[in-house]
């Protein structure tokens, strides 16, 4: 019998402890909605849950692994960008628009979670950006912020 210690990478634990104090926060200031509103939110949170006691279960008995690491800076750089930068860009689309911030923030993002290819990142932003201004913006004739450069308004 293997008697090795498993090793417990704490910076897995943000975003479902996050998600966790977010949940009961709404249910919290929602609870004299009436449950015909709840329903959907109610299934999420079950979904959730299921997710979060399969990440209790991997921690707890899944095999350790070797190599492990410990709670440090290093640790909780790249999930605490993570939920930093979303902030940034919403803070940003009043200065900066709302088509160039979110092609920034979208490349960021996509950085951030592990993509290599800059051209890809940019043709992959460029498409969402222009589909989510044409969905948005022309259909439904929502306005969002704007970069006025001259005659060019992003």
């Amino acid at each position: 019998m293997d008697k090795q210690k498993k090793s417990v990478n704490y910076g897995e634990l943000v975003i479902p402890a996050l998600t966790v104090l977010f949940a009961v926060a709404f249910f919290i200031q929602t609870r004299e909605a009436p449950m015909v509103a709840m329903k959907w939110p109610l299934m999420v949170f079950i979904m959730l849950a299921v997710m979060l006691a399969l990440v209790i279960y991997n921690f707890i008995f899944v095999s350790p692994e070797t190599g492990g690491r410990s709670l440090n800076l290093q640790t909780l750089k790249k999930p605490l960008l993570i939920l930093i930068f979303p902030i940034v860009y919403i803070l940003s689309m009043n200065y900066l628009g709302f088509a160039l911030s979110s092609l920034i923030f979208l490349n960021v993002m996509f950085r951030l979670l592990g993509a290599k290819s800059y051209v890809r990142n940019l043709i992959v932003s460029i498409i969402l950006v222009g589909l989510l201004h044409f969905a948005l913006n022309i259909l439904m004739q929502m306005s969002f912020p704007q970069l006025g450069i001259g005659i060019l308004n992003l």
